[in-house]
C-alpha cells in the first residue's frame, strides 16, 4: 500500500469527500458462506478459508472450527462510555495444533472474572463510541507485586506494573488521558478519561499495555483490544453504513519468544511467565483471532460485509492474500489505520500489515463454497508504532 493515500482525521470538513471516496459502492444482499483461520502450512504461512459448509462438517472439524467469539463489547450511552478493565495474570491452555499450558495475563471487562482458559485467549472488551463522546476507562491491576525494585531505563523491568495506550486515536498525551508515563502499580487503579474531539473521523483503532519496561512481555502475552469510533451519518454512503460488520483482533502469539523476554528481566525475571509451562517448542507461533486459533464465522454470500482487523505482534509484518478461487469472492480496500483510502473501496488482493497497523475491507463471495487465504508473515524490525522492545 505505498500509494493509499490519507484523509485528514482533523478537519473541520471531515465529511465533505466520502460520498464520492467511496464511489457509492452497490453493497447489495443475498445467499450465505462463512471463513475460518485454520493451521499455519508453514511457520511463515497461516491459512483464511472461506465456507459455506453445513454445521456438522464444521463441527468435525473440532478446536479448528469452533465458531468465532464475539469480543464482549462497550458502547457509548449518550454521549459517555464509562467501563473498567481488569489486568491478571491466568493459565491457558491450547490443545490444537499442539497442546500447551502457558502463563500468561489478560484484559478482563468488568463482570468478567479473571479465570483458567481453555482454546481462548482474554482480549480486551471492544469499545465503540462517537465523536465527541467522553470515554472513561479504569484500569484495574490484579497482577503479582514485581520481583525487585529496579527500574533502570530501557532495560525489562517491573512485570507486575501496567498501563494502557490507545493507539490511533487523537486525543491528549497528557492526564487524564492517554499518558503512556502513567503507572498502575499491582494492586492499584487508575481511571483515563478520553475526551474524543466533535471532528474525531470514524475509525479503527486499538490499545494495548505501554508502560516503558514491559511492553513487548505484557502485549505479547495478549494485553490488547479493538477501538471503533462510529462513523457519523453524513460520514459515509448509508449503504456502507448499513453492512454487518465483524471485528478481529489478529495476534501472532508466541509463547516461546515470551518466555525469552521474561527471562531477560532484571531482578531475576519474571517468575510468572517462566513458571509451569508444558509443550512449549522454541520458535512456536500460533495465529489467534480474537484469543482464538482457527474459528469460523458466518457471512452471507451475494452481499458485503465489513471485516475491520486490527494486528498484534511482537515484530512481524503480515501479507494477507485471498488468491484464486471459483466463488466469486473478492475483498476491497476501505480503510487503512482508521483512515478511509482514496477511491475506496479499492481493489485489493493482498492486505499489508505490521504490528500496530489496523485495516477496514469489505468482502463478499457471489457463490457458496470454501476456499483459502495465505497470511505470510516474516521476522522484522516491528512496524511503525508497533509494540516491541522494552
Amino acid at each position: 500500500f505505498d500509494t493509499y493515500t490519507y484523509i485528514s482525521t482533523q478537519s473541520s470538513a471531515r465529511h465533505h469527500t466520502h460520498q464520492t471516496l467511496l464511489q457509492k459502492a452497490a453493497f447489495a444482499p443475498s445467499v450465505s458462506a462463512l471463513f475460518c483461520w485454520v493451521r499455519p502450512v508453514t511457520p511463515q504461512m497461516r491459512i483464511l478459508m472461506f465456507s459455506a459448509f453445513v454445521a456438522t462438517v464444521l463441527l468435525a472439524r473440532g478446536a479448528h472450527g469452533a465458531a468465532l467469539a464475539s469480543m464482549n463489547a462497550v458502547t457509548s450511552s449518550g454521549t459517555q462510555l464509562t467501563t473498567t478493565i481488569t489486568v491478571d495474570e491466568y493459565t491457558l491452555t491450547l490443545t490444537a495444533p499442539s497442546a500447551i499450558t502457558f502463563k500468561t495475563r489478560g484484559y478482563f471487562p468488568a463482570g468478567v472474572t479473571p479465570v483458567d482458559s481453555v482454546d481462548i485467549m482474554a482480549v480486551g472488551p471492544l469499545l465503540r463510541f462517537a465523536a465527541g463522546d467522553t470515554v472513561n476507562l479504569t484500569l484495574v491491576n490484579q497482577l503479582a507485586p514485581s520481583p525487585g525494585t529496579t527500574t533502570t531505563l530501557n532495560a525489562l523491568h517491573s512485570p507486575g506494573t501496567t498501563n494502557i495506550h490507545t493507539h490511533g486515536l487523537h486525543v491528549d498525551s497528557d492526564d487524564p488521558q492517554d499518558n503512556v508515563y502513567v503507572s498502575v502499580a499491582p494492586g492499584a487503579s487508575h481511571t483515563y478519561s478520553y475526551s474524543i474531539g466533535a471532528a474525531h473521523m470514524g475509525g479503527t483503532h486499538w490499545y494495548h499495555a505501554h508502560f516503558h519496561g514491559n511492553t513487548a512481555l505484557h502485549v505479547g502475552n495478549g494485553l490488547v483490544g479493538m477501538l471503533v469510533v462510529k462513523d457519523a451519518a453524513d460520514e459515509v454512503p448509508a449503504d456502507l453504513a448499513a453492512l454487518s460488520e465483524i471485528a478481529l483482533m489478529l495476534q501472532k502469539f508466541e509463547p516461546s519468544a515470551t518466555q525469552t523476554i521474561a527471562a531477560d528481566f532484571v531482578d531475576g525475571g519474571d517468575g510468572w511467565t517462566q513458571s509451569g509451562n508444558t509443550g512449549l517448542v522454541n520458535g512456536d507461533s500460533y495465529w489467534m483471532v480474537n484469543g482464538q486459533y482457527n474459528p469460523t464465522a458466518t457471512v452471507e454470500a451475494g452481499q458485503w460485509t465489513r471485516v475491520r482487523m486490527a494486528y498484534s505482534s511482537l515484530d512481524s509484518p503480515v501479507s494477507i492474500a485471498i488468491g484464486t478461487n471459483s466463488l466469486g469472492c473478492e475483498w476491497k480496500l476501505l480503510a487503512k489505520d482508521g483512515i478511509y483510502v482514496k477511491n475506496a473501496p479499492r481493489t485489493l488482493t493482498i492486505v499489508h500489515m505490521a504490528p500496530g497497523n489496523r485495516a477496514d475491507v469489505v468482502v463478499k463471495c457471489t457463490t457458496a463454497g470454501t476456499f483459502t487465504v495465505t497470511a505470510t508473515t516474516t521476522a522484522g524490525p516491528g512496524g511503525p508504532g508497533g509494540p516491541g522492545g522494552p
